[in-house]
């Protein structure tokens, strides 16, 4: 995973009968407007790779 483009979370994994639940945290204090956080996995086929993005904001601070 990754915070903002660094390799600097914790990654915690649960898996169920029907789902897979990743949660990540941060090792740094996210002091920015925006933080984007990115997850890899390799594909099922062991062929390539998928990954999920999330961009989250922080409205209490200015756009400036």
């Amino acid at each position: 995973c990754f915070v903002n483009g660094e390799r600097n979370c914790i990654t915690e994994m649960q898996e169920g009968p029907d789902y897979v639940r990743v949660k990540i945290i941060s090792r740094d204090h996210l002091a920015g407007r925006r933080s984007l956080y990115t997850i890899t996995a390799p594909s099922k086929d062991k062929k390539g790779w998928c990954w999920y993005s999330h961009v989250w904001v922080n409205t209490a601070i200015s756009e400036e």
